[in-house]
Formats: structure tokens, sequence, C-alpha cells
């Protein structure tokens, strides 16, 4: 079937963001799906947007976001939710459904064919995010049964897949998990490998050799079953960011965001205004910026570590889920519920 989306493409206004509080943007509104809530987005190019939803629904724009081609994946008869998504090039790419049971699928051809290249029918299972380092080495991380997160790896392009073994990794805490809110919660670059966890534990895990894992405390609050890491991105082994906080509430006692440049081992927060919850954050390289947005909004955070918030025209947040960038893109792109797609145009260089 083929559903219409939302496009809104967000231009940025000239002059510096940081000469006020907040900065607002154009927008311009789409066609408009309410029932569809987009948490993984895949820029490859500026022209190759990729989106998953719920519903089986799945769709990508080839020119920039001027026409969209959306359509669903059904398993007998039933459409999986989607939450996790990875593009290999413009027209290969990887769908991963959450919970049991669990499918991932791969196209060639913009998803005129698809194959199913993984399943699992395991009672416990619940894939939290699909990440690839390059065309052939891809990781997907689900909730951990019996004590173990369970990390798949693949190293030919997600044709077939591999578990690694629970003593590779640290045990999991009671009432640990992931978070399937962003696709962000897994970041991959060489040797060096990162997926951060929450719920009663708040986690950094770390490997640099992509075989075995060590766990560092993480300070973003955690306790609560929806308290915690929901996102993670770095720059290097050594630089990254994490976000979070309590999915069900804003609280603006507690800091939402830290920076470490030491692999995790020392945070530095970085307050929000209102210290708003963080879903996704994404550094925006060949500019100064590190973008996060969450339910309250959608923020630009300078190198310096200040913070401002990204309005619309009519001097509203900007809250979505996701964000994806491409490394020399001139856009940051963003989605969110009621099937809300957006761009913003980068002007800015280091």
């Amino acid at each position: 079937m083929r559903i219409a989306t939302l496009l809104i493409l967000l231009l940025w206004m000239h002059g510096s963001i940081f000469s006020q509080n907040t900065q607002r943007v154009a927008t311009d509104y789409f066609q408009q799906q309410p029932h569809l809530s987009i948490r993984a987005l895949q820029v490859c190019s500026d022209q190759t947007v990729w989106f998953a939803a719920n519903n089986g629904v799945y769709g990508f724009t080839r020119d920039g976001g001027k026409t969209w081609h959306t359509d669903s994946i059904a398993v007998e008869g039933k459409y999986p939710e989607f939450r996790s998504i990875a593009a290999l090039n413009d027209s290969t790419v990887l769908l991963l459904s959450i919970d049991s049971p669990a499918y991932m699928f791969k196209t060639y051809d913009y998803g005129k064919n698809w194959r199913t290249v993984f399943a699992n029918h395991a009672p416990k299972i619940f894939f939290d995010a699909l990440y690839f380092k390059d065309a052939q080495h891809g990781i997907a991380v689900s909730d951990p049964a019996d004590g173990c997160f369970r990390i798949m790896m693949t190293y030919n392009g997600g044709e077939t897949w591999q578990q690694i073994p629970c003593k590779a990794l640290p045990a999991a805490y009671d009432g640990e998990a992931c978070f399937a809110a962003s696709n962000s919660t897994v970041w991959w670059q060489g040797n060096h490998l990162r997926f951060v966890t929450g719920g009663k534990h708040s986690r950094l895990f770390v490997s640099d050799d992509g075989a075995s894992f060590t766990a560092l405390p993480a300070p973003v609050v955690s306790g609560e079953e929806l308290t915690g890491i929901f996102t993670t991105d770095f720059a290097n082994a050594q630089t990254g960011y994490i976000g979070g906080g309590n999915y069900l509430k804003n609280d603006s006692s507690i800091v939402t965001l830290f920076k470490t440049t030491d692999g995790g081992h020392h945070w530095t927060a970085l307050p929000l205004p209102g210290n708003a919850f963080v879903s996704s954050v994404k550094i925006l390289s060949g500019t100064n910026l590190t973008a996060v947005t969450g339910m309250q909004g959608t923020y630009a955070i300078d190198n310096k570590g200040k913070a401002v918030e990204w309005l619309d025209e009519n001097g509203s947040s900007l809250p979505f889920y996701a964000l994806s960038y491409a490394p020399g893109s001139h856009y940051l792109w963003m989605a969110g519920s009621k099937g809300r797609i957006a761009r913003l145009k980068l002007n800015w260089q280091k």
C-alpha cells in the first residue's frame, strides 16, 4: 500500500543563532498521516533520505523531499513495528522490527523487492537499534534476556548474523535495558563500539576491539523503567555525548545531556533550557554544532556547550524523536510523531 507522509522543510534564517536564547525557523508543511510514528531515519545524501515507522511502513525520497515513495511490509498478514533502519547506499537498506517475532528485511532496489535476512522468535527479544559502520559491518542491539544483552553482528552487509557470546559482555543489571526511541543507542567507528542503557541503571558499554565489552557508569538519571540514556553519538573513541532523562515527565531538576572527552570515564553536564528530555543526539561534522531533539523541542549545542532552542516561525517548539545527518550534507533531518519529517539547512562551518 502507498501512504503519503509529511515533509516539513525547515530553512535557516540568516544571522548568528547564539545572538539570542531562541532562534525561529521558517516551516513548509506537506501532507500528513497522523497514525505514523517515525523513530528511525537515515540520510544518505542531500537528495536521498529513508525512514521506517510503525504499521510496517517505510519510505524514501530521492529528490530532497519534493516527492516521497511510501509503502509497507506485512508478514503473515501482520505489520511489524519498525524502530531501526540502516542504509548501506541509496538503494540498499535494511529494516528491523522490535519484538518477537523480530524480522530484518533487506532491499537492493529501493524497496521493489525485500528479503528476510534475519528472524528471531525468542519470547524476550526486543531490538532497539541497528547501526552499520560501513557497507559490510553492522550491529543490532536487543534488550537483555536472562541477564545478557543480545548483540548481533554482521560482517557481510546483513546477509548473515551472529550473536556475541554472553561471556564477552558484562551481565545486565536487573531492570536495565536499551531504548528503541530513535535508533541511536549505538555508535561504531573503526574498532571502537559503544552502546548505552537505561531503566534501573544507566551505563555506557565500551568495546575497542569489536568483540568484548566493559561497562562504565553514566550520570543520566536512572532508577525507573523509562529513565536513563536514550541516545548517544561520538566524534571519535574519546569525545561523545549521551542524552535521555525521564520519558514520562520533564523534570527541570535533572540534567539530560552530557559530554565526555575521555571515552566515558568522566562527563560534563550540558544543561538544556528546562533540562529538556533528549530522544536523539547527533554531532554535525563540518559545523560547530551538535543537535539534540526530544518531546520538548530541538536544540543546537555549540562547541562551548551553550544551547539554543530552534523554534518554528510561529514561536512554537519543534519536538521530534529522531535526528539523522550525513557528513558533508547541507541538511539536518528530523522525524517524529504524526508522520512528521523535517529538514533544517546547515550553513555553519567550524
